[in-house]
């Protein structure tokens, strides 16, 4: 199993990174919604890891899918 951040913050996710978690730069909504809905369907991904302005952006999508699916777990942190 494995964890994955979306973020918009470089810092963010090169601090991910050096702990061994993948991550995922986004700048735009329409990115945001991509990776996401791309992250969700990976069987092996067991955290989603959100930035809050991530989150912001595409709460609506990730609220959905939240009361629908129960894996991966869903974490939003302060970024």
């Amino acid at each position: 199993m494995k964890a994955k951040l979306i973020s918009n913050d470089p810092s963010l996710n090169l601090m991910f990174r050096l702990g061994a978690i993948e991550t995922e730069q986004v700048e735009d909504l329409n990115y945001s919604l991509e990776i996401f809905d791309k992250s969700v369907e990976d069987n092996e991904l067991a955290v989603l890891i959100l930035s809050k302005q991530v989150y912001n952006s595409i709460s609506t999508r990730v609220e959905n899918y939240r009361e629908n699916e129960s894996k991966p777990l869903i974490v939003v942190i302060d970024g």
